[in-house]
């Protein structure tokens, strides 16, 4: 494991330098070694996922970022209520991915799932959930702004 945690770490350096080709095959190695010796309850294996994700994001290649979040949201959700703030960074992440594809139902549904499970498991963290009510209203503003353009 301590391989996958060093190739993932050259990964975010690479990633840093915005060598992105590079950190990109990084964590495809890293990511190999996970899904072969990691068990489900190893949380390197989704931010793994995540970091690749965030990766093809800051590339503009949104289609194809989506689907390593989902991984790591599906990964992340077997441990909730303990990973509920990697769940809610994840769909944060999504969300955020589908505003940049002017997809705005997809966002709004993201950023709503993730302030409803703040409400739920940290309902005193105020700041957090101004912030992320924020970002469906920022959703909500682009949506009206964007249909009225039409």
């Amino acid at each position: 494991m301590c391989i996958g945690t060093s190739l993932a770490s050259i990964g975010n350096i690479l990633s840093n330098q915005e060598k992105y080709d590079e950190a990109f095959d990084m964590y495809e190695q890293a990511l190999v070694i996970y899904e072969k010796f990691c068990s489900s309850e190893d949380l390197e294996l989704p931010t793994c996922l995540s970091n690749m994700g965030f990766l093809l994001d800051s590339q503009q290649k949104y289609d194809q970022a989506l689907p390593f979040h989902y991984r790591a949201l599906a990964i992340q959700e077997k441990h909730l209520p303990y990973s509920y703030t990697t769940v809610v960074n994840v769909l944060k992440d999504m969300g955020q991915v589908k505003v940049k594809q002017s997809n705005f139902d997809g966002a709004h549904d993201d950023f709503s799932r993730a302030v409803a499970l703040l409400q739920q498991y940290d309902p005193l963290n105020h700041s957090q959930l101004v912030n992320d009510l924020e970002w469906i209203v920022s959703v909500w503003k682009k949506r009206t702004m964007l249909s009225s353009c039409y």
